[in-house]
């Protein structure tokens, strides 16, 4: 676009080689704002809008049709776990249009941005609520991540040495392409290991097709009880895995959980579980807000309820406020979040949930 700073005016009787570059014999289509001479914008024709299209949202450089009044957060790009599929940009183009269960036709052409990138929508109460997320590579998808239903299956293999070495229970949880990980599941029943022996895994596989692997975290005895520790992939019990990196590897493919074993000292191991918090949201939210602290927030009936920091698939069942009535709205006032029903206003002050 071209600028021209301090015009000095129209000067029609002049010959244009005689004229300043600050001058013209004719100047129209033109702002004059601040001293400075500006051409108009015209409105550009990008795609022409399906009927049943009701709110549109800016994802990247793609506008995103949707055929519902969504309340959809800003899109944001959010740490992705790097020992899983994505450690850095990649780029790619998704299919020209995809079809989203029971929520019509979401279109979208050419889509081109970092697979990191994603947001996150949720529906009206009128259709129901509910929490969504996507990049644009898949179909819709739910905004939290279900914890396993029943405990990982143990089984104690090897000859033992005649001592108990230790007692351990374990719990597993499920972890995404993006490196989401659920809450865990219920444990097992103590397990007793003798010298020698050591465990073998089973776990019902997870009908979510984007959980990609597992965590497997054994009971610990602490100082003020049992702690829950990460357990590292080992095929062969007792030999930890490391990638290309010399990390250790943590997460064990969907699909080879049966050639996963233990047989690691308890010493050997040091990662606490951290997801213990990490509820599924609740099935009816609506209206979702993202706050500049990283927490997301959300309505689900009478009450206000917020996500964990900068885990939008995380929804503590201590972050959740009932109010006096319906919740009518959710939004925030210079970055406090500020909840509405029909008869009170509501401020939430602080730094997180």
């Amino acid at each position: 676009m071209i600028v021209v700073t301090t015009p000095q005016g129209i000067l029609p009787r002049f010959n244009p080689r005689v004229l300043q570059s600050s001058q013209a014999q004719v100047a129209q289509n033109c702002v004059l704002e601040s001293g400075d001479c500006r051409p108009l914008k015209t409105p550009f024709f990008l795609r022409l809008l399906s009927p049943e299209t009701e709110s549109i949202f800016l994802h990247y450089e793609q506008w995103i049709q949707f055929p519902f009044y969504s309340h959809t957060a800003s899109s944001v790009t959010l740490p992705v776990n790097n020992s899983i599929e994505f450690t850095d940009y990649e780029w790619g183009a998704a299919d020209e249009n995809v079809n989203w269960v029971d929520t019509g036709s979401v279109e979208w052409e050419d889509m081109i941005y970092p697979v990191e990138a994603r947001y996150y929508y949720t529906k009206p109460r009128e259709i129901g609520g509910g929490g969504f997320k996507s990049d644009g590579f898949r179909s819709q998808l739910p905004l939290g991540v279900a914890r396993p239903t029943t405990p990982p299956a143990i089984t104690v293999t090897g000859t033992g040495g005649g001592y108990i070495e230790r007692t351990s229970s374990y719990v597993y949880t499920r972890v995404t392409a993006w490196g989401e990980e659920s809450a865990p599941s219920r444990p097992t029943t103590p397990a007793e290991i003798e010298g020698g022996q050591h465990i073998k895994f089973n776990i019902t596989a997870a009908t979510d097709d984007f959980v990609t692997h597992y965590r497997l975290y054994r009971s610990v005895a602490g100082a003020v009880g049992d702690v829950w520790l990460l357990v590292p992939y080992q095929t062969t019990a007792g030999f930890i895995q490391y990638d290309v990196d010399n990390n250790i590897i943590y997460d064990i493919p969907k699909g080879n959980i049966e050639d996963a074993e233990d047989g690691l000292d308890d010493e050997k191991l040091n990662v606490p579980l951290e997801t213990l918090t990490h509820h599924f949201p609740p099935n009816d939210i609506h209206n979702l807000v993202d706050f500049a602290n990283g927490t997301y927030g959300a309505l689900s009936g009478r009450q206000v309820v917020f996500s964990e920091t900068w885990l939008p698939y995380a929804w503590p069942t201590a972050y959740r406020y009932t109010l006096d009535a319906m919740a009518k709205g959710l939004g925030h006032i210079n970055g406090v979040p500020v909840a509405f029903t029909a008869q009170s206003v509501y401020l939430f002050e602080g730094t997180s949930p």
